[in-house]
C-alpha cells in the first residue's frame, strides 16, 4: 500500500487489549491461571468485560471517565506483519480513586509466591512513582514482581526485591517464575 494510495481490506476484528490484558491472554494460552487487573473506560465496561469473559480471561476492572483507549493496527495480507499501527490518546487520571481501588483489589487477591506483571505506561495524571508503588506494596504480600513500565519510576524496587528473595540476582531474573503464576496488569 502506497501513501494516500487505497488497499483492499480482507477482514476486521477487535479486540480488547492492552499491555497487561495481551501479556494475561500469552499467560492463559500457556495454561497458566491468570487474572488480569485493568483501567477501563466506564462507557466500555460491559462490552470490554463480555469480551474477556468469553475468551475465559479472568479478570477484574476498575471503570475510569469516559471510553476506553481505541487503537487501530494494519497488517499486511500474509497477517504476518505490521504495516501500520494508530495510537489513540490514553486515560488521564486526575482523582485518585481509581488507582486506590484497582491496587486495593491486586493486594486482596495476591497470595504469596504469585507472579505479578506490572504493564503500560502510567496514565496521565497520575505520579511517575505509581507502578513501583504498586511493586513494593505486592512484593510485601509476598508477591513477585516481573518488570516496570519505561516510563515508571523504579527506586527502591529492584533493592526491596533483592532482599525480600536473599538473592542478589532476584531482581535480574525476569525469564523464569515461581509459585501459582497468577498475572495482573494496570
Amino acid at each position: 500500500m502506497s501513501w494516500g494510495g487505497v488497499g483492499r481490506s480482507t477482514g476486521f476484528r477487535s479486540v480488547p487489549s492492552g499491555k497487561g490484558i495481551s501479556c494475561a491472554r500469552t499467560a492463559l494460552a500457556l495454561g497458566l491461571r491468570v487474572r488480569a487487573h485493568a483501567f477501563v473506560g466506564e462507557d466500555d465496561l460491559k462490552d470490554f468485560s463480555a469480551r474477556l469473559e468469553d475468551e475465559g480471561l479472568d479478570h477484574h476492572l476498575v471503570t475510569v471517565p469516559g471510553r476506553t483507549r481505541h487503537n487501530l493496527t494494519l497488517i499486511d495480507g500474509t497477517g504476518e506483519r505490521v504495516a501500520a499501527h494508530f495510537v489513540a490518546p490514553g486515560f488521564s487520571l486526575e482523582d485518585p480513586a481509581p488507582t486506590a481501588l484497582l491496587l486495593e483489589r491486586l493486594l486482596d487477591d495476591i497470595v504469596p509466591g504469585d507472579v505479578v506483571t506490572l504493564n503500560g505506561s502510567t496514565p496521565s495524571g497520575l505520579p511517575d512513582t505509581t507502578w513501583s508503588r504498586f511493586a513494593r506494596d505486592a512484593l510485601g504480600q509476598g508477591a513477585r514482581v516481573l518488570g516496570l513500565p519505561r516510563n515508571a519510576d523504579s527506586a527502591g524496587v529492584d533493592s526491596l526485591q533483592t532482599q525480600r528473595r536473599g538473592d542478589p540476582g532476584a531482581s535480574r531474573d525476569r525469564g523464569r517464575s515461581t509459585g501459582r503464576p497468577d498475572t495482573h496488569g494496570p
